[in-house]
C-alpha cells in the first residue's frame, strides 16, 4: 500500500525542480542577451564621435538624454562623443495630428517633415529615436534618411 503523503511529497518536488528548471533556463537566456548587448554596443559605438538623439518632450527635457551621455561616459571613459539632442515637444513619428492640437494653433509635429534637414544639419554618425531606453537599440544614421 502506497502512503498518499510520500505520493504527495513526490510531486511536490518534481513541480519545484521543473521550476527551478524554468527560472535558470530563463536567466540563462536573459544573461547570454546582457551579454550579447553589451557587445553589440561597444561594436556599434566604434569610430563613432557624434550621436543624435530624436523624441518627443521627454527628449527634449533632456533628463533621458544626460543620462544617456552618462552611460557613454562609464562605458568609454577614455573616448568624447557629442550628444545631441534634438527633442521636439509633442512631435509624432506617425504623421497623424489631432484636429485641434495646441488648441488648434498648429498641427503635431512630425519627425518625417524635418528629418533630412537635421540629419544635413547634424551629421550624426549614430542616431536614435527615444522611444527604447537600451542603448543598444542604435541605428546607422545613413538607414532612416
Amino acid at each position: 500500500m502506497t502512503c498518499h503523503c510520500c505520493h504527495l511529497d513526490a510531486v511536490i518536488l518534481k513541480t519545484h525542480l521543473m521550476t527551478m528548471n524554468r527560472i535558470f533556463s530563463f536567466l540563462s537566456v536573459v544573461l547570454l542577451f546582457v551579454i550579447s548587448a553589451a557587445s553589440a554596443s561597444e561594436k556599434l559605438l566604434e569610430g563613432k564621435k557624434t550621436i543624435l538623439i530624436l523624441g518627443d518632450s521627454i527628449t527634449q527635457a533632456g533628463d533621458y538624454v544626460m543620462n544617456f551621455d552618462a552611460w557613454l561616459v562609464k562605458k568609454c571613459p577614455a573616448r568624447r562623443f557629442v550628444v545631441i539632442n534634438a527633442g521636439v515637444g509633442s512631435e509624432t513619428v506617425s504623421g497623424l495630428s489631432e484636429e485641434n492640437h495646441a488648441g488648434g494653433r498648429f498641427p503635431r509635429p512630425d519627425l518625417h517633415e524635418r528629418l533630412d534637414r537635421v540629419l544635413a544639419k547634424t551629421k550624426p554618425e549614430l542616431n536614435r529615436i527615444n522611444g527604447n531606453p537600451f542603448p543598444e537599440s542604435f541605428t546607422k544614421g545613413q538607414q532612416l534618411a
